[in-house]
Formats: C-alpha cells, structure tokens, sequence
C-alpha cells in the first residue's frame, strides 16, 4: 500500500471513528445513559469483536492491518487524555467525603484479584512447574 492510499485509510478510519463514537453518545443520551457508554458501544461495534466477526471483509477494507499500529497509538493516546478529563474533573471533596468507601473498593480491586492468582498459583503449582514456569 502506497503512503498516500495508507494516510488516506489513517484519515478515513479515523473520521469514520469519530462519527459512530459521536453518533452512539447522542443515542446514548436520547436512552438516558451517560455519553460515554454511547461511545463504548459504537467503539465495540465498529471494532473486530463484532464487524470483525459478522463482516470480515467489510472490516479489512476499512481498517487493513497497515493502519493498525496508528490506530492503536491513537487510541492510546485519546485514553490518556480521557482519564486526564477525568481527572481534572474530579472533585476532592466528594471523594473526602467518601473516602473510607474509596479506599475500600480500591484496595478490594487489588487485594481479589492478588489472593486469586497467588491461590491458582499455589494450587497448580506442578502443571505450572511441568509447563516451564520458573520456581523453586
């Protein structure tokens, strides 16, 4: 693929994204959810778990695997810059008010999932251990 024809795809792919992210949050919104579950969703169906599967080909012609990268560094870039919103939106206060519930929820999120993999890890120790997996 040419670079032209790859920037046009970079730029199509692009606008098309931006146009069915934009169209899903004003739905959203018509359906009482919040915009961005709007967004979520076009993002879900435009992506390869849903056009991918139902129509591989239409999803190759709009966004060939030479795209992928720059399509990846995009919305990578545009996450850091929606949690940056989001965090600039955030109003201490509130979460003050709310701290001893934050506090819970966060380190539940990370002591959960911890004492899941360390007990998996422990009870499966010698098919981890025959599969090459380091240890004593």
């Amino acid at each position: 693929m040419s670079p032209d024809a790859l920037i046009a795809h970079l730029v199509g792919a692009s606008a098309l994204i931006l146009v069915a992210a934009h169209a899903g949050g004003g739905l959203a919104r018509r359906l009482g959810q919040p915009y961005i579950v709007g967004q979520l969703a076009a993002g879900i169906a435009l992506g390869p778990s849903l056009l991918g599967a139902l129509a591989p080909r239409a999803y190759d012609d709009l966004f060939p695997a030479a795209i992928g990268p720059a399509l990846t560094g995009f919305s990578q870039f545009s996450l850091v810059v929606f949690l940056f919103a989001v965090g600039y939106e955030l109003d201490l206060k509130i979460l003050g008010d709310r701290a001893r519930v934050s506090v819970t929820v966060a380190l539940a999120s990370f002591v959960v999932p911890m004492a899941v993999g360390c007990g998996a890890a422990l009870l499966f120790r010698d098919t981890l251990r025959d599969l090459g997996a380091g240890g004593n």
